[in-house]
């Protein structure tokens, strides 16, 4: 009888301590989705504070004399690794195709892009610079 009780008490043990090391995991996952979630939140509104400025970069590429062509706005969004608002400019002329990323902090006449890549005649030179911006939109 002695020694069902102590059995009885051991495997008790045994499974409530199984129950806590269970518990404890999902908690800290939760606690890293948590960060992921506030990280993307985070991102989200810095995005849609730089969606505010998309009329005003337009009206100046739209206005701007350019020796790539008429000039566009392709995306413009937040980028924690400048911690600053990115855009990309688009032109074409003739058969080229321009893509050029900017800082709005430092996008006047005499600036030079943060990263460019040119398209001519259907020779596509624009794979490193998409890789570029998906390093500028993450953390």
């Amino acid at each position: 009888m002695k020694k069902t009780i102590i059995l009885a008490l051991f495997i008790f043990t045994l499974t409530g301590c199984g129950t806590k090391i269970s518990t404890q995991q999902p908690q800290e996952n939760s606690s890293q989705s948590s960060d992921e979630i506030s990280q993307k939140e985070f991102i989200f509104k810095k995005n849609q504070d730089c969606l505010k400025y998309k009329d005003e970069i337009e009206a100046k590429l739209k206005s701007k004399d350019s020796p790539f062509g008429e000039t566009s706005l392709e995306q413009i969004f937040y980028s924690p690794k400048a911690n600053s608002c990115l855009y990309v400019e688009y032109s074409n002329l003739d058969e080229s195709y321009n893509r050029r990323l900017f800082d709005i902090r430092d996008d006047g006449p005499s600036s030079h892009p943060l990263e460019a890549c040119l398209l001519v005649k259907l020779a596509y030179d624009c794979d490193e610079l998409d890789k570029k911006l998906e390093e500028y939109k993450s953390f």
